[in-house]
């Protein structure tokens, strides 16, 4: 099951790069909650500050604020489910669009595993890969 493509030329299909963008899950009653319910949980099991009251309760808030904040988006942004299901994927190999000329890589990276943009950015600069095609960067399918 998955979005229908047309196979008549007057109307185009979407590019499939721009559809499948990955992980992304964020909920905002989620969020909400681990920012309320954190601090609080600090603050109950700190022996020092465990008997103050409202204010200290604000204070824990603005130190356990941000860290929880980010915490929450690198794990929901990691490991989240996508947020489009229902987009049938081509489920091709990496090789199929990036050949990898380095051994090391192509035996780390090859197949269905994912490789980070930072590593494909530099091994691409290094001479290490190479893009089969300019269509596939702009997100366009011949």
């Amino acid at each position: 099951m998955g979005v229908r493509t047309t196979s008549t030329p007057a109307i185009k299909n979407a590019p499939e790069a721009g559809l499948a963008e990955g992980n992304g899950s964020f909920s905002n009653l989620h969020f909400a909650i681990l920012l309320v319910v954190v601090p609080w949980i600090v603050k109950r099991m700190l022996p020092l500050v465990n008997r103050g009251g409202f204010y200290t309760y604000w204070f824990m808030f603005a130190i356990c604020g941000i860290p929880t904040a980010i915490a929450y988006w690198t794990i929901m942004s990691n490991y989240g489910p996508r947020q489009r299901e229902k987009v049938a994927l081509p489920g091709k190999p990496l090789e199929e669009y990036i050949e990898l000329k380095d051994p090391e890589l192509k035996r780390q990276y090859g197949g269905d595993s994912k490789i980070p943009m930072q590593v494909l950015q530099e091994a691409y600069f290094d001479g290490k890969a190479e893009f089969k095609g300019m269509l596939f960067l702009m997100g366009l399918r011949s």
